[in-house]
C-alpha cells in the first residue's frame, strides 16, 4: 500500500513539475502587439484607440485579463483605458485580437500634462507615445502580471468640432 503512494506521489511530482515548467514557457513565451492610432481630435480632447494582438506560439492554452491601457507622454500618463473584469482565452499556437480601445484624453488633461503633443496632433504633425499594456496572466497557483511597453508614432487624424 505504501509503495502506491509513494509510486501516486512520485507521478504527481513529475506531473506537476511540468506542468509548472510549462505554464512558465507559456509565460515568457507570450507575444503581444501593441497598435494604436489618433481616432479623432475634439475641441473636448483627443480619442486614440489602442488594439491588441495577444500570441501564443505554445501548445498550452493561456487564460489573461483584459488588458489594461495606459498613454504616456514625455513620462506623464496623460489618460488611460477602462478596467474590465474580463478573461481572455488564447488557444494553443494562436492568437486573440482586442480591438478598439478607445482612450479619451481630455483637453485639460493635455493643457496640464501635454499641450506640445496636442499642438503637434492639431497640426497634423506625428508624435511620439508610450503605450503600456498592464495584464494578468491566470495560473493555478496563482496570477502573474504581464505587462509592455511600446513607443508609437501617432499620425493625423479626423478632426471634428
Amino acid at each position: 500500500m505504501k509503495i502506491g503512494w509513494i509510486v501516486l506521489g512520485g507521478a504527481g511530482l513529475f506531473f506537476g513539475g511540468r506542468y509548472l515548467w510549462q505554464m512558465n514557457r507559456l509565460n515568457t513565451n507570450l507575444e503581444m502587439v501593441i497598435n494604436a492610432k489618433l481616432h479623432s481630435v475634439t475641441l473636448a480632447g483627443i480619442t486614440i484607440r489602442v488594439d491588441v494582438t495577444l500570441k501564443n506560439p505554445t501548445k498550452g492554452k493561456i487564460k489573461i485579463m483584459f488588458p489594461f491601457v495606459k498613454i504616456m507622454h514625455d513620462g506623464k500618463t496623460i489618460g488611460s483605458s477602462q478596467s474590465v473584469n474580463k478573461e481572455i482565452e488564447i488557444p494553443s499556437f494562436g492568437q486573440a485580437v482586442i480591438e478598439a480601445i478607445m482612450i479619451d484624453i481630455t483637453f485639460s488633461q493635455l493643457l496640464i500634462n501635454a499641450w506640445s503633443m496636442y499642438q503637434l496632433v492639431k497640426e497634423g504633425k506625428p508624435v511620439v507615445v508610450q503605450v503600456k499594456v498592464l495584464s494578468t496572466i491566470k495560473m493555478l497557483w496563482g496570477d502573474q502580471p504581464y505587462e509592455q511597453t511600446q513607443d508609437i508614432t501617432l499620425k493625423g487624424a479626423t478632426t471634428t468640432p
